[in-house]
């Protein structure tokens, strides 16, 4: 009943290089059994990111059914800034990143390569204050996302204006770990597939060398999520 994509992230909807040839071209074939199946699964992290992709994904399919992982921004920073310090440092699978990135757009791809491109990988508070220099300057910004990424209403909202809230689930990353079976019988009623599945929870990722956050940069961001009155 459910296909998934393979790979696990297409981007078909948020790299340009990849969109302009088409669903018939590249989005269909993400799924070897698409004709088959009722529920194709396509599970790219970047679509909730960028501006456009809503529109996207409702131009493509309008029934599309929209599921939102929410983590607690401060730890999302410091995960993003892990993962792009490993990647910067050769840690994880930099040369396929690379690769994938080339089906971006231009000016994407360039922003990504300013964030990767270190002889020595900064520390978060670069980050945090190079990125709040892009912010005071506009709407959007590609990358450095470090902050801007966890500006979560913002994101769901492109997609409710579309889909309509009932059909976007969002889950908090917290209960997706502490709750995994319910969260996942959870998705289950939500995409209207039977709960008598069998789960395999085999760990995918397990982080290492994790910068931890220090006192004053943990207390920034906390203000810099903190609601606007």
């Amino acid at each position: 009943m459910v296909c998934a994509s393979k790979p696990k992230e297409t981007d078909f909807f948020s790299y340009d290089r990849l969109y302009s040839k088409g669903s018939k071209w590249y989005y269909r074939n993400a799924f070897p059994t698409h004709n088959k199946e009722k529920i194709l699964l396509d599970s790219s992290v970047e679509y909730l990111y960028i501006p456009y992709v809503a529109k996207r994904i409702f131009d493509y399919n309008p029934d599309s059914k929209i599921i939102i992982c929410k983590r607690d921004p401060i730890d999302r920073f410091f995960s993003a800034y892990n993962m792009y310090k490993a990647l910067s440092e050769g840690k994880l699978w930099l040369d396929l990143y690379l690769i994938h990135l080339e089906n971006h757009n231009e000016f994407m791809n360039n922003r990504m390569l300013k964030v990767l491109e270190f002889d020595k990988y900064p520390s978060p508070e670069f980050f945090f204050e190079w990125e709040m220099s892009l912010i005071e300057r506009a709407d959007f910004h590609y990358e450095p996302s470090f902050l801007s990424r966890g500006l979560y209403n913002i994101q769901i909202n492109r997609f409710e204006e579309l889909f309509g809230k009932q059909n976007i689930l969002i889950l908090e990353f917290e209960r997706i770990k502490s709750q995994t079976i319910e969260v996942l019988n959870e998705i289950c009623t939500f995409l209207g597939i039977s709960k008598h599945v069998k789960y395999d929870l085999t760990p995918q990722l397990v982080g290492k060398n994790i910068t931890t956050p220090k006192q004053m940069l943990k207390q920034m961001l906390i203000k810099f999520y903190e609601p606007k009155k």
